[in-house]
């Protein structure tokens, strides 16, 4: 979801996308980091990726996205991020890269530490006197739909974030499984950082989506033309497979009722139903080679 207004020095053009909720019938277990461990420093390490999907643990010379990571996240969370990113970007036009890579680029955190953990997010931090409280000064502390910061698994403003526990498909992952937070969220940063004649089409095949009513109108992949694009971009990549029309709109289940049984024919059910963004997707992560498959999963592991 988009927030805007509060936080304008947090957020890049005051827009900052949310993580999708979670499956039907999940229960939310709240983080386990103390409220008065918040503001404490925190460290990170950084690998650096380049268009021609190398990953590398310092900054090369050619121009690269940097994946960061909390050091309570383990290693192999850095080593599938760094593979699943490099299956999306790799075969971008160049320009989409390089724009892309004018961001902060993409943190990787665990859900005890919170999204907050990173600098960009530290004014959202739950505090211990607004402890199940979003009035008053404790408006910042959460989303505009009433939760904590503490509890989403991922935002992109500056910086596109995802939790450890989704991008490892752990036992503690609220998608389980059935949904790449990691590529919904680095969507929200290519959209972000687009060029603006292709933000434009993205608002247009939005505006054109509500108008057909080509989804389901009141799920949260029509919720604006951020989490549009965001969803669409994982049924492009055929890596969501949950099957909840609330969330997804439908843009993921061909015929209505199944998940689309392969990237391809994923792909094709898009171009046929909406050609507006298939448009944009096919031209920002391919650069219209429309033979071009990423082979991506819901769960990367």
């Amino acid at each position: 979801m988009i927030e805007t207004g509060i936080f304008v020095a947090t957020f890049i053009a005051v827009v900052s996308s949310l993580a999708p909720p979670p499956p039907e019938g999940y229960v939310y277990v709240l983080p386990q980091r103390n409220l008065t461990d918040i503001g404490k420093r925190t460290s990170f390490r950084y690998n650096y990726i380049t268009q021609s999907g190398h990953c590398y643990p310092y900054k090369p010379s050619d121009t690269s996205i940097p994946i960061s990571a909390t050091n309570n996240v383990i290693d192999k969370a850095l080593t599938v991020s760094c593979h699943t990113l490099a299956k999306i970007t790799k075969n971008m036009p160049r320009e989409v890269f390089v724009s892309t890579s004018k961001s902060e680029g993409v943190g990787i955190f665990t859900m005890d530490e919170t999204l907050t953990v990173y600098p960009q997010n530290s004014a959202l931090a739950d505090r211990p006197e607004c402890y199940n409280r979003c009035d008053g000064q404790c408006r910042n502390t959460c989303t505009f739909d009433g939760r904590k910061y503490a509890m989403v698994p991922g935002m992109t403003n500056s910086i596109s974030l995802s939790n450890m526990e989704s991008v490892l498909c752990m036992p503690r992952d609220i998608y389980r499984g059935t949904e790449s937070i990691l590529t919904h969220e680095f969507a929200h940063l290519v959209h972000i950082y687009m060029e603006q004649k292709w933000k434009d089409k993205i608002k247009a095949a939005y505006n054109n989506a509500r108008s057909g009513q080509l989804w389901r109108m009141n799920s949260y992949s029509m919720a604006n033309e951020y989490e549009y694009f965001a969803v669409a971009s994982e049924s492009f990549f055929h890596n969501i497979i949950r099957t909840d029309t609330i969330t997804t709109g439908g843009m993921n289940l061909c015929g209505g009722a199944r998940v689309c049984s392969s990237e391809r024919i994923a792909r094709e059910f898009l171009r046929k139903h909406d050609p507006m963004v298939y448009e944009v997707l096919i031209y920002a992560y391919t650069n219209n080679r429309v033979d071009i498959m990423s082979n991506l999963k819901a769960c990367e592991k």
